[in-house]
């Protein structure tokens, strides 16, 4: 979050110092900010929607519901957004598929070396997929269409295709964060300096 953060400043000072219209500064600003945006929505609607299951047992009801309503619109929104801004740049090229297979093939603590972007492109069409699956089981299971079997179904397809889609977006964030090769010790002490 502190690097989507750290990015969308920059490309909105570009953009204010009229630097970066031609580099895609607006894209990339927009780019950030649904997907900061999306993260929130996602956290939110996994915390009010799992959480009565997990905690008491019960369906989603109350105040948790009303929150869970709330945000989904955020959240279709931010996807659909991010959809259209990112589909362009997540399509696969010839060498994905081996980069997917050597990351498959390679043992634990073994550098995944390029394979980041192929794993992203590889998570993102996993949420573009399941978003609709998502958003669409749960709006027809709000119409008298189905009967009590047919609603059931469509409410196990909402909570199985919800909980693919945070166990995808937990995974693009840690690929997301391991491609960043952040230092986890950064910090020096004054008195390191002065030896």
């Amino acid at each position: 979050m502190a690097r989507l953060v750290t990015d969308s400043g920059s490309s909105f000072r570009r953009l204010r110092d009229k630097q970066g219209r031609a580099s895609g500064a607006l894209s990339a600003a927009f780019r950030v900010l649904f997907y900061a945006f999306a993260v929130a929505s996602v956290a939110l609607l996994a915390l009010t929607g799992f959480i009565p299951y997990l905690l008491l047992g019960e369906s989603v009801s109350g105040v948790s519901l009303v929150l869970h309503v709330a945000v989904a619109p955020v959240f279709a929104v931010c996807m659909t957004v991010l959809t259209l801004l990112w589909a362009h740049s997540q399509r696969f090229d010839s060498e994905d598929l081996s980069r997917l297979a050597s990351i498959a093939r390679r043992g634990a603590g073994e550098p995944a070396g390029a394979g980041h972007s192929s794993a992203l492109k590889l998570s993102f069409w996993a949420m573009v997929i399941l978003a609709p699956l998502i958003m669409g089981s749960i709006m027809l299971s709000m119409y008298p269409l189905f009967s009590t079997p047919g609603q059931m179904f469509l409410l196990t397809l909402h909570l199985v295709s919800s909980l693919l889609f945070v166990v995808v977006a937990i995974a693009q964030v840690v690929i997301l964060v391991g491609a960043l090769d952040i230092p986890v010790n950064e910090r020096q002490d004054p008195g390191d300096q002065a030896e």
